[in-house]
């Protein structure tokens, strides 16, 4: 058989023998002193991250360098806010669909000195010459204006510049020349005529605490009005 494993025979030798051992193996073992830090324990120096060019976009501060800040462009938002704000060009304001509800004045006698026919003048005596039947609808901005005669036995549309000068506008039996300006500020007087020059009449638009007044004057001085309101 193989050889048995030895032991010491003595117990007080192999304590000697486990001692020894110990104290070698301290010897051969460095000792760390809590002051000595180990290399491996050092912090590792911080590294800059570098980002490829174009993956962030930078950060600008709302400022005059801001793209919004440039002259143009405040230029085209001023241009914005003066056209959705309500105007006020200090001329009145005749927007609205206007209903005559009242006349003023002899009106037969209007139409006698604008030459108007007899069966004609019957017939706008017949319905009050308009009272309660004549509408007007206006759109108005500023200078511009669009005006619709409603409830007569022809309708029409008139569109016209103020201070423009003369032109050419519709009429209930056909085209006629109007001069529309401001008498004064708060007065749109329009002077009208036949094609030719004709039948000359003055018109005049103003309101009132009522409404609106549109008076007529012929040449020969004769004049009626009419009241409306909305």
């Amino acid at each position: 058989m193989g050889a048995a494993c030895t032991h010491p025979t003595n117990s007080k030798d192999a304590e000697l023998s486990v001692e020894d051992s110990l104290e070698d193996l301290s010897n051969t073992v460095p000792v760390v002193s809590p002051q000595m830090a180990s290399p491996s324990l050092k912090p590792r120096p911080k590294q800059k991250v570098v980002r490829p060019e174009g993956s962030v976009l930078p950060l600008q501060k709302v400022g005059m360098k801001s793209p919004w800040a440039s002259a143009s462009r405040i230029a085209s938002v001023a241009a914005l806010q003066r056209m959705l704000a309500p105007r006020s060009s200090g001329r009145p304001d005749f927007n609205g669909m206007w209903s005559c509800f009242e006349i003023v004045g002899d009106m037969d006698a209007l139409l006698v000195s604008l030459e108007v026919g007899w069966v004609k003048r019957c017939a706008a005596s017949a319905i009050n010459y308009g009272a309660g039947y004549v509408s007007r609808r206006i759109l108005q901005n500023n200078d511009e204006i669009e005006m619709e005669v409603i409830g007569t036995p022809s309708d029409f549309v008139q569109s016209f510049n103020v201070g423009s000068g003369w032109q050419t506008v519709s009429g209930p039996d056909n085209a006629l020349r109007i001069n529309p300006y401001w008498e004064n500020s708060s007065l749109l007087r329009i002077d009208q005529t036949e094609l030719n020059g004709s039948c000359p009449v003055i018109l005049r638009h103003e309101l009132h605490d009522f409404g609106l007044l549109i008076s007529m004057t012929a040449a020969d001085g004769v004049s009626a009005s009419w009241r409306f309101r909305k």
